[in-house]
C-alpha cells in the first residue's frame, strides 16, 4: 500500500476504473473508439461481460469487454503450460583423477554424453594431488583432447582450480 492506494497485479476491473474515458475493444476484438467510462460500464452490463481495463499506462486507457472468470482461468491454464513446458540445464560435475584406467574413463565418458544428451552442462574437473604437480601438463594434453572425443562440446572454462589441484 502506498500513499493510500493499494497496488495490485490484477487488472481493474468494472467499478473500479476512475477515468473518465476509456478506448474500449469489443467483445470480439473490433474497436468501437473512445467512449465515457459510463457508457461502457453500460455496454458491459447489457452484453452481460465485464469491463477490464487491459492498458492502464496508454492515454487514454485502453479496457476490453469481455468475461472476466474465463479470462483468468485461460490466464492460468497458460502460465500452467508455460510452467510444464520450461526446461532448466544443470551443471553436473564429472571428476577425473590423472591415472585412470581405460574402461573407468569409458564409464564416465558414457556418463558425460547422457548428460549432454540430456541438455545439462558439464563441468570436468581433472584432480592432481600434490605429488602429481609436475604433471599439469599431461592434465592440459587430456584436457585439449575432449573435445576430439566429444565432437559437440564447447569448453566454457579451461581454468585450473586451486581445489581440484591441490584435492587428494
Amino acid at each position: 500500500m502506498r500513499n493510500g492506494v493499494i497496488i495490485s497485479d490484477e487488472p481493474r476491473i468494472n467499478d473500479e476504473i476512475r477515468v473518465s474515458q476509456v478506448r474500449l475493444i469489443g467483445p470480439n476484438g473490433e474497436q468501437v473508439g473512445v467512449i465515457a467510462t459510463s457508457v461502457a460500464l453500460n455496454l458491459a452490463k447489457e452484453a452481460n461481460l465485464d469491463l477490464v481495463e487491459v492498458a492502464p499506462n496508454a492515454k487514454p486507457p485502453v479496457a476490453k469487454l469481455i468475461d472476466y472468470g474465463k479470462f483468468k482461468y485461460n490466464e492460468k491454464i497458460k502460465a500452467r503450460q508455460a510452467r510444464r513446458n520450461q526446461s532448466t540445464a544443470e551443471i553436473k560435475e564429472i571428476r577425473f583423477r590423472l591415472k585412470i584406467d581405460d574402461h573407468d574413463f569409458e564409464v564416465k565418458k558414457g556418463h558425460v554424453e547422457r548428460f549432454l544428451n540430456a541438455g545439462d552442462k558439464v563441468k570436468v574437473t581433472i584432480m592432481l594431488r600434490a605429488a602429481s604437480s609436475p604433471a599439469r601438463s599431461v592434465a592440459s594434453n587430456c584436457c585439449s583432447a575432449w573435445p576430439k572425443r566429444f565432437p559437440t562440446w564447447e569448453p566454457w572454462s579451461m581454468r585450473r582450480s586451486r581445489k581440484a589441484a591441490t584435492s587428494s
